[in-house]
């Protein structure tokens, strides 16, 4: 029999791209491939056996047809959402779901969890690491976000979570060529993605030029403090990350001069969304758990 339904996978993709009006934002939001976006669409087309889109250069905006099937998709998968929510909310009730990111899930939240635990035996956390930003009108099954950022998500209750240091650390034997805070920019510095890396300002708050004489660069955390483990570079951590690390004399601080870092961890959830117990719950352990001061 003939394939009734498209691929669902770029469906999946076209809504994207078809509310974000670009693919690069698409690839973006969805963690794939610009490529791998244009890719979808044209499958998607060639099912369809129609376009959806007009492409003038490196600009795209959706035709008649495009405009057409949007709707269709977009109510569909507002079905979908909304069942799928009620199915869960029927089979998990005491639930609730965490969009979280792996970092912070792994070297902040986990060495915690059992006083969460302990305190609400009757909650059920179930933790989804994700680092795209979570869309709470399209993802209704989401309770909870925690985001690295500025803070600035308009329309929604946020609150810090954090207030991270940020402080050179690397192995043992990698820290003793430096005998002068200048002395770091010779060894290799494990990067953050553009946008979160401080490496210019923390160099610039101790009056050092920034000249990175070797660099090797990561999107995610857990990953760089591997890294930085393993012995490949100096990484500025956030100290509430590597305090393990820093216990046990595996990472050592190359120097002791901790800055503060320009983005946060927060907790980011509408604001409908604390009228649940559970919700309220973890918000404020959460927020019992953060720093003097914070």
């Amino acid at each position: 029999m003939p394939r009734q339904l498209p691929s669902l996978n770029a469906v999946r993709v076209f809504e994207a791209a078809a509310k974000l009006g670009s693919f690069t934002r698409a690839s973006q939001e969805l963690n794939i491939t610009q490529g791998a976006v244009s890719r979808q669409i044209a499958l998607l087309e060639e099912q369809l056996g129609c376009t959806l889109f007009d492409r003038l250069g490196p600009k795209i905006s959706l035709n008649s047809n495009g405009r057409q099937y949007a709707e269709v998709v977009e109510e569909s998968l507002q079905i979908l959402r909304k069942g799928t929510a009620r199915i869960r909310q029927d089979r998990t009730s005491g639930c609730i779901l965490v969009s979280i990111l792996p970092s912070f899930a792994s070297y902040w939240l986990m060495a915690r969890l059992a006083d969460f635990e302990k305190q609400h035996p009757q909650i059920c956390l179930r933790l989804a690491a994700s680092h795209r930003n979570v869309d709470f009108s399209q993802e209704a099954d989401v309770d909870i976000a925690i985001r690295l950022g500025d803070g600035n998500w308009p329309g929604l209750y946020i609150k810090r979570i954090t207030n991270d240091q940020l402080v050179p650390v690397c192995t043992p034997e990698l820290a003793k060529k430096v005998k002068t805070p200048a002395d770091i920019k010779k060894l290799p510095l494990l990067m953050e993605t553009k946008r979160y890396d401080e490496w210019r300002r923390w160099f610039k708050q101790q009056r050092i030029r920034y000249q990175v004489s070797k660099q090797r660069t990561y999107d995610d955390t857990g990953i760089q403090i591997q890294a930085a483990v393993d012995g490949l570079g100096v990484m500025l951590a956030r100290e509430s990350f590597v305090a393990n690390y820093l216990k046990s004399g595996g990472l050592v601080k190359v120097v002791d001069r901790p800055m503060e870092s320009n983005f946060q961890y927060f907790f980011v959830c509408p604001e409908s969304h604390l009228a649940d117990a559970n919700v309220q719950a973890f918000h404020d352990w959460l927020l019992s758990c953060r720093e003097p001061g914070n």
